[in-house]
């Protein structure tokens, strides 16, 4: 995954569509890169450089919102940002 360089975005910058796109071209980089072989190896308990780049990506994303939402201090500002990320995952960038 690139190194994100400058400040972190806020998910509040983004309408949930865009950001549902944004990591839809993230996510999708890396499912491209996949190989036949990648998919042999995995299924033998394997770990091959796309499939650990896929799930270093998707470990990266779920730090990211884990850290939006627990930055808040109030449970109303919590449930706030856990929506925003319900519908960013609803909406979808097809929808």
């Amino acid at each position: 995954m690139p190194e994100i360089r400058g400040p972190v975005p806020r998910p509040s910058q983004f309408e949930p569509r865009d950001l549902a796109i944004g990591l839809t071209i993230l996510e999708g980089d890396h499912f491209r890169a996949l190989r036949p072989p990648d998919y042999i190896v995995h299924l033998t308990k394997g770990l091959s450089d796309n499939i650990n780049q896929i799930i270093q990506t998707k470990n990266k994303i779920r730090a990211w919102i884990i850290d939006r939402i627990f930055r808040f201090d109030t449970i109303n500002q919590r449930a706030g940002a856990l929506k925003y990320f319900i519908d960013t995952a609803i909406v979808g960038p097809l929808k």
